[in-house]
């Protein structure tokens, strides 16, 4: 294959595949986070875990490390509560937010799209408040992701589908 060959297949594969337009998504809302339109698992984040795993028991620890590392990220988000800091009070959050998106976990991660937008006056005024939202949602998460738990060890099963 010439070298023009090559060159003008590879544009036109890039062209092919590029986007062109992004869909719009709505801004958040309270009543979004409230509502049921959101799911607490997006099945297909972990059925495609699941298959880039290849092994049931690699799944599960990836299930595991996301619990403990919530948890974690959760008590350091209290914590800068505590001790007022904004700016890691923020950084906290959007870690959480990324685990969330990461495992599937969509109204926890909805729910730290819309703390993280909320701003200064927010988290002085309601930033308990969201600590603890975000705990019972995390909570929630963990509750489905656990009544999965069966399904991706089942022999037979290659996981959540």
């Amino acid at each position: 294959m010439g070298l023009k060959k090559l060159l003008s297949t590879l544009e036109r594969l890039i062209l092919e595949r590029q986007v062109h337009n992004l869909p719009m998504q709505p801004a958040c809302s309270d009543d979004a986070l409230s509502g049921s339109e959101v799911p607490t698992l997006d099945v297909s984040v972990l059925a495609e875990l699941d298959r880039l795993c290849h092994d049931p028991s690699r799944f599960i620890a990836v299930i595991e490390t996301f619990e403990t590392e919530c948890e974690a990220l959760l008590a350091r988000i209290a914590e800068t509560i505590a001790t007022r800091n904004y700016a890691a009070f923020t950084e906290w959050v959007h870690a959480l937010k990324g685990n969330a998106f990461n495992i599937g976990a969509m109204q926890l991660a909805v729910a730290c799209q819309h703390t993280e937008a909320a701003g200064i006056l927010d988290f002085r005024q309601r930033g308990t408040e969201r600590v603890r939202e975000l705990g019972e949602l995390l909570s929630a998460a963990r509750q489905a992701l656990r009544a999965l738990r069966p399904q991706a060890t089942n022999p037979g099963h290659s996981g959540p589908a």
